[in-house]
C-alpha cells in the first residue's frame, strides 16, 4: 500500500491526471507531495488499483477504515471498509 499526507491534495492539484491508481504513487511524489507506507489518518491510500481516503485507524494501528467509491454499491458511489494494516499507523 502507498499512502498520501494530507486529503486536502483534492483541493491543491488535478488529481485527475494521475490517471489510474497504479499512478498515483509516482505522480504524487512527482508533484511535490509526500508519499509513505504509513497509513495516517485523512489521508489518500492507494492498494491494488483501489484509491481512498483513510477515514480513521483504530488504536493498536492493525486495523483503518476506508471509503472508496464503487466498493459498496454502484462504481462511483463512495462506500467504506476496514483494511487490515501489516505495521503500526498513525491514528
Amino acid at each position: 500500500m502507498v499512502y498520501f499526507d494530507e486529503f486536502c491534495l483534492l483541493k491543491r492539484t488535478t488529481v485527475s491526471t494521475w490517471s489510474m491508481a497504479g499512478n498515483w504513487a509516482y505522480n504524487a511524489a512527482n508533484d511535490g507531495w509526500y508519499v509513505s507506507d504509513v497509513p495516517v489518518k485523512d489521508s489518500i491510500v492507494v492498494w491494488q488499483g483501489h484509491v481512498g481516503y483513510v477515514y480513521d485507524i483504530n488504536e493498536d494501528g492493525t486495523w483503518m477504515r476506508v471509503i472508496e467509491g464503487g466498493w459498496a454499491a454502484a462504481i462511483w458511489t463512495p462506500g467504506m471498509r476496514y483494511l487490515h494494516i501489516a505495521a503500526g499507523a498513525k491514528s
